[in-house]
């Protein structure tokens, strides 16, 4: 391969890589997730012959000379190491060095450990303004080119259309071309890549969660000899040039076409519906136990679970959903409908969430609550109370307090709120006060103020409130911190040295506020107020270092989300970005990063989680949260959410985001995790393994956005047995099997949380052999119940009253009573499943679900990957085309199978064939008839 090219650097700021940075350096919000899978090379398409002879290869440009990262990293943010500066798991490792073809295009990778550890160009923006704002690279060719092809990507991207730099090219006859360089053409982030108008991936490498990726871009040059090129940075985001070839002739880039979801031959119509019959197959309330409340509150039990006063021999768990915005305040003729539909999904608790800024925003100021809107969400409260769902509570989730109500912070505030009662009287002021009208204020319609009744199970006095991620929300807020932050140095006499030790010093301090705000909280509630629930907070994230307040919490909560979109235009406007990776073939990572930040010996709720629309995998969602929630004995899952306004449950609605209400292969899927989940089905992890957490560990990441978890094979070992934190500071020892703290190492239980993590448990007997394979990405749990293959895309369950087979392709699964022959194409569950509680070769009433893909009718896709939804569509909702036939090998005899509408009504019937062996055999097509079925109701009558 061909190569040419020399460089010039030109830095605009100085950056001394042994200096310490400043707070704002340290808890910048990461943008690229954690990293797990592997890498592939996109193809390229020939394009004609050449217009001139002879037809000559692209030549590389050799850009080493002005690289200033290599492409591994090991810590964040600490000005050294390899691409966007942003640890390990998050850079380049893995790409191919040398030539690198895309296609016929060649590329030059520049070895780094034949070049002082350097191999890529990154230009300073976003969060990275330590890069050099500009490079020149000198070319020494005699070639003419008429294309530049460039090998890029970057962080932190804002909005489509902006400018993140430009690529100046200068000719050896003294002229020049400008190119810019913009977001959502060229480049969007490396984080999930997708093909754009002048960008195509040219290399991934999936993820913990996603994929990373770089882009290849075409500029088309004047045909003369090129003498350099200028890259400069106009500072809106990190951009990381690792190629740059120059080619006599243009190549054909990969290119798809739009995907529009249309009834057909692919895809078949199913009729929504908003409420569910009474009594019917799909109707689970009856396994509530109304009214909430009449067992006294709920309180914490020795073991770290949830009981209620009046009945303390019984364990209770919560199966619930979000109510948010309009969706908490429906007229009273709608409200009954409302709560009986929530009932019909067996949930028994209702988070009432972001409801603070719709009930203030008519009143005179931000802490007092509308008497209308109020009004309503007490009539709703009770409705819901009535029919056995107890109520979850936030008391700040983004109230938009008003200019003047913080004297300190001269400015109307959101999220940034969530940082300040802590450090600021007037902010906890505001905080108290609204608190207190909303939770003194006696419902008229159960006569009791919610801090006295108890139907309420729970409180988080603020949302999402780790400071890490709000104490920059704005500048003044980041000036606040940062001040303290000095004081706080020099009052405990902290002079750290470097990157590592300004690190930990800024997670000590925040943890200190955030102790300090948490004790502040508990006591105006219990103290002042009264109540009598449990509280919790900082319920979101899985950074290590928050294992120390929540150790503190009566329970702790938190949220997870698979394939949240992202926004490569304007926020919350179309199009959406998504990743459409499955979560089973991703090893479960939703929802095993929730696993050790779950504190031994308190009860762990999920009050947020979502699979989220339109991921094509997402029926695999409620199935893996109440599976593993199940394993790892957890008390509380709530969906987000069930509507985040009130027309879509007050009218059908085509799917329109995150709302389960207009979601109807979610809905089924969701009431499968409620039989699993409520019922029991699923046993407990038979062991239990800690991470012990403590000064040594516990403050090596701050709790920002993207802040590094537990180590990965903890989270692994989940998916076998049981797992927690423990914060260990002052203990001498943890009782059983542990990883984390070094401190320990020398407990005969020990392992370090390394690869070998899981063969040394295996080892030690605390997990079964053969219970997991590494390569292959196979754990089967102690209990024999549940297997994860990651490789084949299956997720099964094998239970007496219930067997499941998540696939994400066609193939032949089997179970011990129970299997399937899967044809079609895209992912589907076939889940059968005990409505009397009986195994299901004794059971005489049973749920078959059989949930394919499902989008709405016109929802348009930039590409057929499905990637970038650029239309929601319209009703009526689609599923893919699926056939299957399930056989099931004992079972009561005299059965009959009936389609189910959404609704909960028979439909048609289904003809069950006898097994000469015993058993029965169903054919199940959902392109038969004029509208696709997606569950069956099997009964012996």
């Amino acid at each position: 391969m061909a190569k040419l090219g020399v460089a010039r650097i030109v830095i605009a700021r100085s950056f001394n890589p042994t200096s310490p940075p400043n707070m704002t350096t340290l808890l910048m919000r990461r943008i690229a997730a954690p990293v797990i899978l592997l890498s592939v090379c996109a193809p390229l398409h020939a394009a004609d012959q050449c217009a001139d002879s002879p037809c000559n290869a692209s030549v590389a440009v050799d850009i080493s000379a002005a690289a200033n990262m290599g492409l591994v990293d090991e810590y964040y943010g600490d000005k050294k190491g390899g691409w966007t500066d942003q640890g390990a798991g998050k850079d380049l490792s893995g790409l191919p060095l040398g030539e690198f073809m895309f296609g016929e295009l060649a590329f030059d990778i520049a070895n780094p450990a034949a070049n002082e550890g350097k191999s890529v160009i990154m230009l300073a923006g976003g969060d990275r303004m330590y890069f050099p704002e500009e490079v020149v690279v000198d070319v020494d060719s005699s070639t003419e080119s008429k294309y530049l092809y460039v090998l890029h990507s970057g962080a932190w991207m804002p909005q489509a259309g902006t400018m993140v730099g430009k690529i100046k090219v200068s000719y050896d006859d003294g002229t020049r071309r400008i190119f810019k360089v913009e977001t959502g053409r060229e480049l969007a982030d490396w984080w999930n890549p997708m093909t754009l108008e002048n960008g195509f991936v040219a290399w991934t490498k999936s993820s913990r969660g996603g994929k990373l990726g770089l882009y290849v871009s075409e500029f088309e040059l004047s045909g003369k000899r090129v003498k350099s090129i200028t890259f400069s940075s106009a500072k809106k985001a990190a951009w990381g040039i690792v190629g740059v070839t120059l080619s006599k002739r243009q190549y054909e880039m990969p290119r798809s076409q739009p995907m529009v979801a249309m009834p057909g031959e692919d895809w078949r119509p199913v009729k929504s519906s908003l409420d569910v019959a009474s009594g019917s197959a799909l109707d689970l309330s009856a396994h509530l136990d109304g009214p909430a409340g009449k067992h006294g509150f709920v309180q914490v039990d020795e073991d770290g679970h949830f009981y209620f006063e009046k009945a303390p021999q019984e364990r209770v768990v919560f199966y619930g959903t979000n109510l948010c915005y309009s969706a908490n305040f429906p007229e009273k003729k709608d409200a009954a409908r409302i709560a009986e539909s929530l009932a019909a999904y067996g949930y028994n608790v209702v988070r009432f969430h972001h409801y603070d800024d719709m009930m203030t925003q008519k009143s005179a100021d931000s802490m007092t609550p509308d008497p209308d809107m109020l009004d309503r969400m007490e009539y709703l409260i009770a409705e819901c109370q009535k029919r056995g769902m107890y109520i979850m509570i936030d008391l700040f989730t983004y109230r938009q307090i008003r200019l003047g109500e913080i004297p300190e912070i001269n400015e109307p505030i959101r999220s940034g709120f969530k940082a300040l009662p802590p450090v600021l009287p007037s902010a906890y002021e505001n905080w108290k006060t609204f608190a207190e009208r909303v939770m003194t204020h006696v419902n008229p319609y159960t006569g009791k103020a919610l801090k006295d009744d108890p139907a309420l199970v729970g409180i988080c006095p603020v949302n999402e409130d780790p400071l890490g991620t709000v104490w920059k929300d704005s500048p003044a807020i980041a000036k606040l911190y940062e001040g303290l932050f000095e004081e706080w140095k020099q009052e405990n006499s902290v002079n750290p040295q470097g990157w590592a030790e300004e690190q930990q010093a800024a997670s000590r301090f925040l943890n200190g506020i955030q102790l300090k705000g948490d004790r502040m909280y508990e006591d105006y509630l219990k103290n002042e107020l009264g109540v009598k629930v449990p509280l919790t907070g900082t319920n979101c994230l899985v950074a290590i270092s928050l294992t120390e307040p929540r150790s503190r919490y009566d329970y702790v909560d938190n949220h997870i989300y698979w394939d949240h979109p992202e926004f490569p235009g304007q926020w919350w406007t179309l199009p959406y970005r998504y990743t459409q990776l499955s979560a089973v073939e991703a090893e479960a990572f939703f929802p095993r990063t929730l696993f050790p930040a779950r504190i031994a010996g308190r009860p762990y709720t999920i009050t947020e989680w979502n699979h989220c629309n339109p991921n094509r995998f997402r029926a695999e969602g409620p199935i893996l949260m109440a599976a593993y929630a199940a394993l790892q004995n957890w008390d509380g899952l709530y969906r987000f959410a069930h509507s985040h306004n009130i027309d879509n449950i007050t009218s059908e609605s085509s799917a329109n985001g995150f709302d389960l209400a207009t979601d109807p292969v979610s809905q089924m899927a969701e009431r499968l995790g409620a039989l699993l989940y409520m019922n029991g089905y699923i046993s407990p992890a038979k062991g239990f393994v800690s991470y012990a957490v403590d000064a040594s560990n516990g403050y090596d990441v701050t709790s920002s956005w993207g802040a590094e978890g537990f180590a990965e094979p903890i989270e692994m070992l989940g998916l076998i047995t049981g797992v927690g934190s423990v914060w260990a500071e002052g203990k001498d020892a943890v009782d059983g099997p542990l990883t984390g703290s070094t401190r320990f190492a020398a407990d005969a239980d020990y392992a370090a949380p390394d690869k070998g993590l899981l063969p040394a448990m295996q080892e030690r007997g605390v997990i079964p052999e053969g219970s997991f394979d590494l390569e292959k990405g196979i754990y089967v749990s102690d209990t024999g119940e549940l297997t994860l293959n990651a490789s084949e895309g299956l997720f099964k369950i094998v239970v007496p009253e219930a067997e499941s087979f998540t696939a994400s392709r066609a193939g032949h699964y089997e179970g011990e009573l129970v299997s399937v022959d899967l044809s079609g194409a895209g992912a589907t569950t076939l889940a059968l499943v005990s409505l009397d509680g009986k195994p299901v070769a004794e059971s005489r009433h049973m749920l078959l679900f059989h949930l394919p893909e499902q989008v709405n009718t016109g929802a348009s896709f930039a590409n057929s990957d499905m990637r970038l939804l650029t239309d929601w569509g319209k009703l009526p909702h689609l599923v893919r085309v699926s056939k299957a036939e399930i056989r099931v090998s004992k079972s009561q005899s005299g059965l009959s199978a009936y389609v189910l509408g959404l609704d909960g009504k028979r439909k048609g019937v289904v003809a069950v064939k006898s097994l000469a062996e015993g058993g029965f055999s169903l054919l199940l097509d959902n392109s038969v008839g004029s509208e696709a079925p997606m569950v069956y109701e099997i009964v012996a009558e």
